[in-house]
Order: C-alpha cells, then sequence, then structure tokens
C-alpha cells in the first residue's frame, strides 16, 4: 500500500508527515507515471541543498505499481525566474526557485530545439535521442537506474553527437578580430566585468548599455589600457543611481577608418 498526504497549507514546509515505513521509492506520480512520457528528475547545481551535482532530495524515485522504472533523464535545478504578480506587487525582478518543475523546462527546450530540426521525429526517436547522449558521474552511478533514469541531460551533446547539428572548430587564428569576454560574474551584484582584444585599426571603444526594454542606461568610451587590449566594469548604474534589478544588454563597438565591428553580451544584476 503506498500512501500519500497533501497539505497545501504550509506551501511544502513540512505539515502532515510520516515517521515509520517512510520510503523515497514510489513517489513518482502522474503524469510521469504515463507510458509514453518523458519522466525528468532534478539534480542540485548550485549546491544549495545538496551537493552540487548530486540528486536533489525532493526529486522523486522509483518504480511503477507494475515494476517498470519510471525515470528517464536528470536536469539541473534552480534558475532565476521573472517575478510575477503573485510573487510581488512590482514585476520585473528576479527569484530564485527550485524543483523539478524547474528540470523539466531544460528537456523540453532541449526536446524543442530538436523538433525545430526535424519536426517529422517521432516521440520515440526523440526521447531515444535525448537520453543516448546523457552524462555519468559518481552521483549517477551505472544508468539506468530507477533514481536518474539514463543519466544527466546534455543538450550540447544531444544535438552535435547525434549529427543532428554539424559544428565546425575554427582553428585559424584571427588575432585582427575584436573579440570580447563573456560577462564575470553573472548574475552580478557589485559590479560586472569584460575584457577585450581589439583590432589594431580601431580608432574609438566604447559600450552602450540597454535595459531588456531596450531602453539605453549608459554608455562610455573605453581607452586601451595596454597595445591590442581593453577592460571595461559596470557596477549597475545610471546618472541617476542604482538601476533596478534585471537583465542588461552591452553593446560594445569598435570604430576604425573602414569598418565598425560590434559584439553583445548581457548580464543579471541581483541587487
Amino acid at each position: 500500500m503506498d500512501l500519500f498526504v497533501s497539505d497545501n497549507e504550509n506551501n511544502w514546509q513540512g505539515g502532515v508527515i510520516f515517521t515509520n515505513y517512510v520510503s523515497e521509492d514510489g513517489t513518482v506520480l502522474a503524469p510521469a507515471t504515463a507510458d509514453s512520457s518523458i519522466s525528468v528528475v532534478a539534480y542540485d547545481v548550485h549546491g544549495i541543498e545538496d551537493p552540487v551535482g548530486a540528486l536533489a532530495f525532493y526529486s522523486a524515485r522509483g518504480k511503477s505499481i507494475d515494476g517498470r522504472r519510471i525515470a528517464d533523464i536528470a536536469a539541473p535545478s534552480g534558475v532565476y525566474c521573472f517575478l510575477s504578480r503573485n510573487y510581488s506587487d512590482q514585476p520585473g525582478g528576479y527569484c530564485f526557485l527550485n524543483g523539478t518543475s524547474f528540470s523539466l523546462p531544460h528537456v523540453v527546450g532541449c526536446a524543442a530545439l530538436v523538433k525545430q530540426i526535424n519536426p517529422d521525429i517521432s516521440s520515440a526517436e526523440l526521447e531515444d535521442l535525448l537520453v543516448s547522449y546523457t552524462a555519468v558521474d559518481e552521483f549517477t552511478g551505472p544508468v539506468p537506474n530507477d533514481s536518474w533514469g539514463y543519466g544527466k541531460l546534455r543538450i550540447y551533446d544531444s544535438l552535435t553527437k547525434s549529427g543532428f547539428v554539424t559544428y565546425v572548430e575554427n582553428k585559424v587564428s584571427q588575432p585582427e578580430a575584436f573579440q570580447v569576454s563573456e560577462s564575470y560574474p553573472n548574475p552580478f551584484n557589485s559590479a560586472v566585468h569584460f575584457s577585450m582584444t581589439i583590432p589594431s585599426e580601431t580608432d574609438k571603444l566604447r559600450v552602450v548599455v540597454y535595459n531588456i526594454l531596450g531602453q539605453k542606461v549608459f554608455g562610455r568610451t573605453i581607452e586601451a589600457e595596454a597595445a591590442g587590449t581593453a577592460a571595461f566594469s559596470w557596477n549597475g548604474t545610471d546618472e541617476n543611481g542604482v538601476l533596478p534589478s534585471g537583465i542588461y544588454l552591452f553593446r560594445f563597438i569598435a570604430e576604425g577608418a573602414e569598418r565598425q565591428v560590434s559584439v553583445s553580451r548581457r548580464a543579471l544584476f541581483l541587487k
């Protein structure tokens, strides 16, 4: 006999619990138990409640009532989400949430990419592609199993190693290309930093920062620090002070006598 208690008055914070004969086995519920579903489990990528890379303590485990393995694939838990009016009177900010509900969209997104490339792929072929290029480690152990399914989702490998997308590494050195590093740290609180490699024909280097609505909030000319290099840092302010939390877009522009080259980056500002 499997017995479950639902207590919606405590927002998943306890309430009615069992103290005897407790097991995580058999905690997978509908619709994950459907024969044709892709059942997703969650693992912690931030080390907030479990070791980094370990299965989340709230991730469902076990077999169906007829003894079938249910779990198919594991995906990361813990994402930054837009705030809605259900959480805040001032939408536009972000909050950190975790749970299997936030692991599933990773798998859905990968499936959507595959379907976009090959709309005629069948459900069975799609599932096979997803589970064939998973990662295994000391946490997953031998797969498939009742806790991890076939292992950890790897979107890039599912697309490239399967042959769906052809990737050709550019081995040609391009010392004169305008290069901008990814934002660091991201998300940021006190300041975000970028480093740049500048083409020799650059006469002017500048950056423009936009909010998520496309409105310009900051602009500056950047001075080169040494031959062919430059750096830029931004503390999340404009002429009026500190800006609200959110995603900000950075457009770096290298201007020369014969051409103008731009590179875009983005970062999440969390106050």
